[in-house]
């Protein structure tokens, strides 16, 4: 770089730049380094655009890693509703079958007990019937 440009002479520059088609050959070139002015300024100009090209890429960075986190942060979210809902429906289909298993046998137990009560009707309707046939 020149010594020009590194000692902030650059505003220097361009002011010579706007004067560049009327100087003389000896007038456009750097005092400390022999280059074209031209050139300088140029390169001073690219170099300018080029930090502001890669700030605005850090930025693009800096966004692009914050929306893959917040798109993975949903993800997880996603991710541990469905494990939710998963085992709410796990804990519905144990209930339900146990509430199935129960009233099938609460069934078994009344189809006994009917059973049973009709074995007892019929005992104590014979007892009777014998009873009274035979006193």
């Amino acid at each position: 770089m020149c010594i020009a440009i590194a000692n902030g002479n650059l505003k220097t520059l361009s002011n010579k730049l706007h004067f560049f088609p009327q100087m003389e050959r000896n007038e456009t070139k750097c005092d400390y380094c022999g280059v074209s002015y031209l050139t300088l300024y140029e390169n001073h100009q690219l170099q300018s655009q080029l930090a502001q090209l890669e700030a605005e890429l850090q930025e693009w960075k800096e966004t692009a890693q914050r929306e893959k986190a917040q798109l993975e942060a949903r993800e997880l979210n996603r991710l541990e509703q469905e494990r939710e809902l998963q085992a709410q429906a796990e804990v519905r289909e144990k209930t339900t079958r146990e509430e199935l298993e129960k009233s099938v046998r609460l069934q078994y137990v009344w189809q006994g007990l009917g059973f049973k009560e009709n074995h007892l009707f019929h005992n104590i309707s014979f007892s009777f019937t014998f009873f009274y046939n035979y006193h």
